[in-house]
């Protein structure tokens, strides 16, 4: 015998549709504006935009890269926020994690080119530019680190004003497009290694902020010195420079 109360799950009067019509549970129609409008407001935002473009006074290549950035961010904008709408708290995860992933990328490129408060607190040799100068707090050791580029390259110094000229090490003078082999070495120098001897060269220019030189008496070192000097050949080409508070300001 079978149960009057039991009905098999392939029963088709199991499956009938609430009444109404159209094969959908009442209440259930999604309405065109709700799911259409956020592809809908960019392109009529992107419409106003256009008619505005001719009263902006731009040029072509102007207007078309305004153009083309306006309907990427369009895009992405209502994609992003379409995705949000369809599942809120996996959108927030990924958005969280991506903007995790940018701030570190962000903190590693301040601290590597010296960009940015972060960089200029965590690589102090890149200094602070500030009311027409630019400053180099001192190091631990007491001394003043600063990067200059040489020739277009950057090299680290030592700020050495018991230095007559910008000193290079032999490394730091390949970089900057010096051979070290077919320079003469006839000019001597005392380090705290004893005495050495160096090639007098001229540096095409040095930059450093603010300050910019050209035609810089250099010599380079092959043996004796760990680490580039900017001496008075340097110094002396400047309006001004002061040690204050342990904090090195040089001015152009």
């Amino acid at each position: 015998m079978t149960d009057p109360e039991f009905r098999s799950p392939w029963d088709p009067q199991n499956h009938k549709m609430p009444s109404g019509g159209g094969g959908r549970p009442p209440g259930n129609r999604p309405a065109f504006w709700s799911m259409y409008k956020w592809v809908i407001i960019p392109i009529v935002l992107v419409m106003v935009l256009l008619l505005l473009l001719p009263k902006l006074s731009l040029s072509g290549g102007q207007t078309a890269t305004l153009l083309y950035d306006i309907i990427l961010l369009a895009m992405v904008g209502a994609g992003l926020i379409v995705h949000i709408r369809s599942n809120p708290g996996q959108a927030l995860r990924n958005i969280a994690a991506w903007v995790i992933i940018l701030g570190i990328l962000a903190l590693g490129y301040s601290i590597w080119s010296g960009s940015g408060r972060i960089g200029q607190e965590l690589n102090p040799s890149m200094g602070q530019v500030a009311n027409g100068g630019i400053s180099f707090p001192a190091t631990l050791g007491g001394h003043y680190v600063l990067r200059v580029k040489v020739n277009g390259e950057p090299v680290t110094f030592v700020l050495d004003t018991g230095a007559s000229d910008v000193i290079l090490t032999e490394q730091d003078a390949r970089q900057v497009g010096i051979d070290p082999d077919r320079l003469n070495y006839s000019q001597p120098y005392d380090t705290a290694n004893g005495r050495t001897w160096g090639a007098r060269v001229r540096l095409s220019e040095m930059s450093l902020g603010p300050i910019y030189l050209e035609n810089v008496r250099a010599s380079v070192i092959r043996r004796g010195l760990d680490q580039s000097l900017l001496g008075m050949s340097f110094l002396e080409r400047l309006s001004a420079y002061q040690v204050k508070d342990n904090v090195l300001t040089l001015f152009p």
